[in-house]
């Protein structure tokens, strides 16, 4: 089970020689207990914090008063990685790099996985998603303005698990250059004068 999903709650019990009017699911965390009434079924999901949960039971009980509960079950829930990068502020015409691997803007395992892959997304970056496997870095040619890219990583856990991070990168517009010059006659000086305009600021 990961982080993302909530995990599913299945029981199995049989009804003894009443019915069953309720369940109760102890999760083993802080939450309240789930109550759940017949004629539902009993299943149910529940989101947990990452780790290990040793002792969630259910007890039931029946139209006759009579209760039972499960013996304890275990649940592991894996953590999701960190994923994170960095991409610095460019010129128009200069390829963003986006490094998702060198500190302190890296990406981050769950201690004893590793990453398996990075997928680098844009509305302006054709398809879904740019997969680039284990590789931390990105390379595109945006235009000028402030674009909004994402990353999501994967993880070599079981179920492998994932993380994602949405990012500002600015690509600054070029000063426009331009300048007259007069026609003289030789050995006049002539007189050049620009007109350049200065980029917007964003």
């Amino acid at each position: 089970m990961n982080l993302t999903n909530p995990t599913n709650l299945t029981h199995s019990t049989l009804a003894g020689s009443g019915l069953i009017t309720q369940y109760v699911w102890d999760f083993d965390d802080s939450s309240p207990n789930g109550i759940i009434n017949s004629p539902n079924s009993g299943n149910t999901t529940h989101f947990y914090s990452c780790g290990t949960y040793n002792n969630i039971t259910l007890e039931v009980t029946d139209n006759n008063a009579c209760t039972h509960a499960s013996p304890p079950v275990s649940a592991t829930i894996n953590c999701n990685p960190t994923a994170n990068f960095s991409a610095p502020d460019v010129c128009f015409g200069t390829p963003t790099d986006f490094d998702a691997a060198t500190p302190p803007n890296n990406s981050i395992p769950v201690p004893l996985s590793n990453i398996i892959n990075h997928t680098w997304s844009s509305s302006l970056i054709p398809g879904t998603g740019t997969p680039t496997g284990i590789s931390p870095t990105f390379q595109w040619p945006f235009s000028s303005g402030t674009h909004s890219v994402t990353l999501i990583i994967q993880d070599d856990q079981s179920p492998s698990c994932s993380g994602s991070t949405l990012k500002d990168v600015v690509v600054r517009a070029l000063p426009e250059v331009s300048f007259t010059h007069p026609e003289v006659c030789e050995g006049n000086f002539t007189t050049l004068t620009a007109s350049s305009t200065t980029a917007p600021l964003f």
